[in-house]
């Protein structure tokens, strides 16, 4: 129960993600510690397990950023990924992620698998469908901030889906 959304654009990129945590069926919550941060130069949103969040949080250790981007996420990340999965006993943890980095924006899925839509926008977990529709028309014209964008879009997957919940937290570069 959860929504995360990002915006990559000119640039730079934008995270951000709701507060709701599902403990059950019948429970939900209001989590203080953000679904969405920063390691170094990566921009990491999650979605799913939480189990998956304590190894992103505390035992990630993103490689350094070097070129080309797209073998960097796609092995280098993904690796570190699995390791600290592995490391912290979540190696078969549900998660999806939005990966955030030199400008672009990337998903991840709980099997590694990256991939970087061609519209610059992305969202991960229950409230996904309401926020991806509310950012192929809110990116259309550019006339908002990255961050203005990504509130207007969890804002509708909040009206919307019952299982997501402000408040929202960001994380841009």
């Amino acid at each position: 129960m959860t929504c995360v959304a990002g915006v990559a654009r000119g640039g730079h990129v934008c995270i951000g993600g709701d507060s709701s945590i599902a403990w059950d069926e019948e429970s939900l919550d209001s989590c203080v510690e953000p679904k969405v941060f920063r390691r170094g130069e990566w921009l990491i949103g999650l979605a799913g397990d939480a189990n998956a969040d304590r190894a992103f949080h505390f035992e990630l250790r993103p490689p350094q950023v070097t070129k080309p981007i797209r073998r960097l996420v796609a092995v280098d990340f993904a690796d570190e990924v699995k390791r600290a999965l592995e490391t912290t006993g979540a190696g078969e943890a549900d998660f999806s992620a939005l990966i955030g980095v030199s400008g672009q924006l990337y998903v991840m899925g709980s099997t590694y698998e990256v991939a970087r839509h061609r519209w610059g926008y992305a969202a991960v977990g229950s409230g996904a469908a309401w926020a991806t529709g509310a950012l192929a028309i809110l990116t259309d014209g550019g006339s908002l901030t990255l961050q203005q964008t990504i509130t207007e879009a969890l804002d509708a997957a909040h009206r919307h889906c019952p299982g997501v919940r402000p408040p929202f937290a960001y994380v841009s570069a």
